[in-house]
């Protein structure tokens, strides 16, 4: 019996060491001669991505064209073309996926450069800008301080009768309204022939440092503003290194680092900026003394505008640019806003239907800075009468249930 166990055990271990030899030489069969009738097909299946339609662009009789027709409050731009129109709502449409701030300042040089309206701010402006001057007018008139304020008291004044006059608007759409109803840019093409001849972010950049005057600014490789600053020196807004005048270099040093660089040349301690600059230029080998202590390739100082652009209002180009933006960032957040709540109502609709809303409907609004938002705020809307926003341009406003 033991014997017939010990042949059976052999006989089942050389039927496995068979079978394992078998697998192995048709598997290096099938790498030696691969089959190349039978191609592998792979599927690879993905999330069907969320498409946000707006809508088509619609010229209205008018010649203003609505950008976002499906959408639950209706946008319209005046004063440009259908090319500028279709690139502005081409840029609007990427709000849905890298979100509003990293657009606005896309939109404002759009607005810049276009000189675009939007109609429903036209007409916010002309319905409340009488009614904001003329409550300036009226606290101004009742004020007993007024009148014998000097300039600077009136300017502080003025701030508190301009917050108490938006505090009577209805309707506030941002909270830079101040400056959208009394923006003193009469002429929006100011600006034109700057962004032509040289891009506005540049002239931009430019304007950032224009009221720094001659000071030389110290950049390194790393440092932030060194490429926009070359760019500068390309389109002759600044200069670089020796180009700098050497007197407007020497002020860059420290008082301590002029009197360790000029040590042994001078009979007394410098202690003043005039005075060291004085002895400094005085040296033959002024500007070889400079290049072993400071790398020229890091110096940049704006120059004067060339005479051609001397007589335009710096000042007003620079407004008129803030206040592109605060007409950037209304007609983005309205347009994802807008857009947002349209869905919202198709997705509420759907699940009323569905059966599973049984709460009534109130709007939410946690930013909210309008007497007529804050209103609606308080109300509660029954479940078959769903609250439409945005009530108006620039409205924050959104809706939800009641729980």
């Amino acid at each position: 019996m033991e014997v017939f166990i010990l042949i059976l055990v052999i006989s089942l271990f050389a039927a496995l060491i068979y079978l394992i030899n078998k697998k192995n030489k048709k598997k290096k069969e099938a790498q030696q001669y691969p089959i190349q009738d039978s191609p592998i097909k792979i599927e690879v299946t993905t999330d069907k991505e969320e498409v946000f339609d707006t809508g088509d662009i619609v010229i209205n009789p008018d010649g203003s064209y609505l950008i976002n027709d499906k959408s639950h409050y209706h946008i319209n731009i005046i004063n440009i073309s259908y090319e500028e129109v279709k690139k502005l709502k081409n840029t609007l449409d990427k709000v849905f996926i890298v979100g509003k701030w990293d657009l606005v300042n896309e939109v404002k040089i759009i607005v810049a450069k276009t000189n675009l309206r939007c109609k429903e701010i036209e007409n916010y402006i002309l319905e409340y800008k009488p009614i904001y001057d003329n409550s300036i007018n009226e606290l101004i008139n009742i004020s007993k301080e007024w009148a014998i304020s000097s300039d600077m008291d009136k300017e502080d004044l003025l701030i508190e009768f301009q917050n108490q006059a938006i505090n009577k608007l209805e309707v506030i759409p941002t909270k830079k309204i101040i400056s959208l109803l009394t923006t003193s840019i009469t002429d929006f093409t100011i600006d034109d022939i700057f962004i032509e001849r040289f891009g506005m972010e540049n002239f931009e950049f430019y304007l950032s440092y224009f009221h720094s005057g001659i000071k030389v600014h110290k950049l390194n490789a790393d440092s932030w503003g060194r490429q926009k600053f070359e760019k500068l020196v390309e389109l002759g807004l600044a200069r670089r290194g020796k180009e700098i005048p050497i007197e407007d270099i020497i002020n860059v040093l420290t008082l301590n680092e002029m009197n360790e660089i000029l040590k042994g040349r001078i009979d007394k301690k410098i202690t003043r900026k005039a005075q060291g600059i004085e002895l400094f230029v005085k040296q033959e080998d002024a500007w070889e003394l400079l290049s072993k202590n400071l790398s020229f390739r890091e110096l940049f100082q704006l120059v004067q505008l060339p005479e051609d652009l001397k007589p335009y209002n710096l000042d007003k180009i620079k407004e008129s640019w803030e206040y592109a933006e605060i007409i950037a960032e209304i007609i983005l957040d309205t347009y994802e806003r807008s857009y947002k709540a349209k869905k919202d109502f198709d997705e509420h609709v759907k699940e009323l239907k569905e059966g599973w809303i049984k709460e009534n409907w109130k709007i939410q609004n946690y930013d909210a800075i309008c007497p007529c938002c804050i209103k609606d705020t308080e109300k509660k809307y029954p479940i078959n009468r769903y609250p439409k926003v945005p009530h108006h341009i620039g409205c924050t406003c959104e809706v939800n249930y009641d729980f």
